[in-house]
């Protein structure tokens, strides 16, 4: 079985995040966050940051720096995936045209778990015997 690409994981987890998916304020940024199973999916935008464009987030995130404050992501958008038996095991970020950067992707079941869970709609599928 070959491993999902950083594509597929992106589009796995966006579209749970657009099934089940609530927006949160967490620290600076203002994202939406989804709890899905053994997940939780968060994915933020350049408008989390008070922007109403993408030249604005750039501005934003240029002023922050200016000002000797760490930006809270490097690219426009991001998605972070925590999975209850490893942690954080995947962030993604990209730009408007560009693929996904694995920032962090740690292989593993996690990976299968989660576009499992986009078939079936978010609804894990249990064994009766557990």
């Amino acid at each position: 079985m070959t491993e999902p690409s950083a594509t597929d994981i992106r589009t796995a987890g966006l579209a749970l995040m657009v099934a089940h998916g609530g927006w949160k304020q967490i620290g600076p940024v203002r994202g939406q966050v989804a709890k899905v199973g053994a997940f939780v999916l968060w994915h933020w935008t350049p408008f989390g940051i008070g922007a109403r464009s993408l030249d604005e987030a750039r501005q934003i995130k240029r002023d922050m720096r200016r000002w000797g404050v760490t930006p809270p992501v490097e690219r426009a958008y991001g998605l972070e995936i925590w999975w209850r038996l490893l942690g954080k095991v995947a962030c993604l970020e990209w730009d408007n045209t560009d693929p996904p950067d694995p920032i962090v992707l740690r292989p593993g079941p996690w990976q299968h778990d989660l576009l499992r869970l986009v078939e079936t709609g978010g609804i894990e599928k249990r064994d009766p015997g557990f």
